[in-house]
């Protein structure tokens, strides 16, 4: 009979012993460092059979987010694995139920994933909102800008850890859903999972750090992995750095999160090849604490006309019901109703599954464009109204886990 446990230390070699058969990658010490080193920041969850044998395993990474300013706690779900003649036998189904009612009990908002297959995860109530934008180019298609008098300097992640993390954490496109990069995580993401990658940090003339580009040589390809500024100045330092680099390189690779800062319009030969995939998944564990701390565009007292249903949410069932803003002692707040009888009357509703909502609260769709492939229904004033009340800039994960 099926036993499923959390897994401790002792238990490391057995789920890296089931990662590398699942996912096929050649064991190496480098690697099962690696493994070993997020299992230990992870809560990690395991199938055993007869003779306490590991055949499926699902780990949970706590995370914070920043999402325009609100910090949401996210389970990063990841190294999600059976050995093939384990699969199909319900294993993961009960782990993810076990893991969606632990991070909702734990007080988990959020989660991400990256997923094998789009379908499989939608039944646990995941839906896709990040993407990745990939420019391929020559070297020479890189925006032409002026040569700055700062400098650019390459460093190790030690060395540029303090500035680096200043500088990502300042960043327009970490505050979109993207990771706080805690300490463990920097080490994790820069030392260990990127061994390979170069890191150079911009300098402007008084010496301080306003930019910093993390880069790898393919061979005559530059691929540009990470590249973040905070001055117009910063850009054009990098770039020329980039640029400087044309003699060794033919070809230039860069990989972003999607949103809506291109730079391609700064190109001489705006024409580069680009191309945007899928990336991670997210839902929403728990609905009512995600309303609580929403970054609304408007006050909390136009949020009162309206009503959200959330139905069918067969994994999370907490989520299912009716939310609205009632004033209480003075303070708008947000109060979930489970029989339609106890909601307000008179309100415009707003229903959906958890998926479009997730979609449309992290601003990957608009609500018009949700309304219209009916992901969410409501009447019409209504879905004008939320246009104008949620987030509408796509979100932004620079990050893998």
């Amino acid at each position: 009979m099926a036993n499923i446990k959390k897994m401790e230390k002792d238990h490391l070699e057995e789920m890296f012993q089931l990662a590398k058969y699942a996912f096929h990658f050649e064991e190496t010490e480098e690697r099962r460092k690696r493994f070993q080193y997020i299992a230990t920041h992870s809560e990690n969850y395991g199938v055993f059979q007869a003779a306490n044998q590991l055949t499926s395993q699902v780990m949970n990474t706590p995370f914070t987010v920043n999402f325009h300013g609100v910090t949401y706690t996210m389970g990063g779900i990841g190294f999600v694995s059976s050995y093939p003649e384990w699969r199909g036998q319900g294993g993961i189904n009960q782990l993810m139920t076990d893991i969606l009612r632990d991070s909702y009990q734990k007080g988990q908002v959020l989660s991400y994933l990256a997923p094998f297959s789009y379908s499989f995860y939608r039944r646990y109530g995941y839906e896709w909102v990040f993407e990745r934008l990939t420019y391929e180019m020559n070297v020479t298609d890189l925006p032409v800008v002026e040569r700055m008098l700062g400098q650019v300097i390459r460093v190790t992640p030690k060395e540029g850890k303090t500035a680096i993390q200043h500088l990502y954490h300042a960043s327009e496109q970490s505050k979109k859903g993207g990771l706080i990069r805690d300490d463990w995580l920097y080490t994790y993401k820069y030392e260990l999972k990127e061994p390979n990658s170069y890191m150079a940090l911009y300098k402007n003339e008084q010496g301080v750090e306003e930019g910093y580009l993390v880069y790898e040589m393919d061979s005559d390809c530059l691929v540009i992995k990470e590249l973040v500024y905070i001055s117009l100045e910063a850009f054009y330092g990098i770039i020329h750095f980039i640029k400087s680099h044309q003699a060794s390189f033919v070809k230039c690779r860069y990989e972003t999160g999607q949103n809506q800062d291109t730079v391609s319009f700064l190109m001489p030969e705006p024409s580069v090849k680009r191309s945007l995939t899928p990336y991670m998944m997210a839902r929403i564990v728990s609905m009512k604490a995600f309303l609580e701390q929403y970054p609304w565009s408007v006050s909390q007292e136009r949020l009162s006309q309206l009503v959200f249903r959330v139905k069918d949410d067969e994994y999370a069932p907490w989520n299912n019901g009716w939310y609205e803003w009632r004033l209480v002692e003075g303070q708008w707040q947000v109060c979930q109703q489970i029989q339609a009888e106890e909601v307000t009357p008179d309100k415009l509703c707003i229903e959906g599954s958890i998926q479009g909502f997730t979609q449309m609260l992290l601003g990957y769709q608009k609500p018009t464009t949700l309304a219209f492939f009916q992901q969410i229904k409501g009447e019409q004033r209504a879905i004008q109204l939320l246009d104008e009340l949620v987030v509408t800039m796509p979100p932004v994960l620079d990050d893998y886990f």
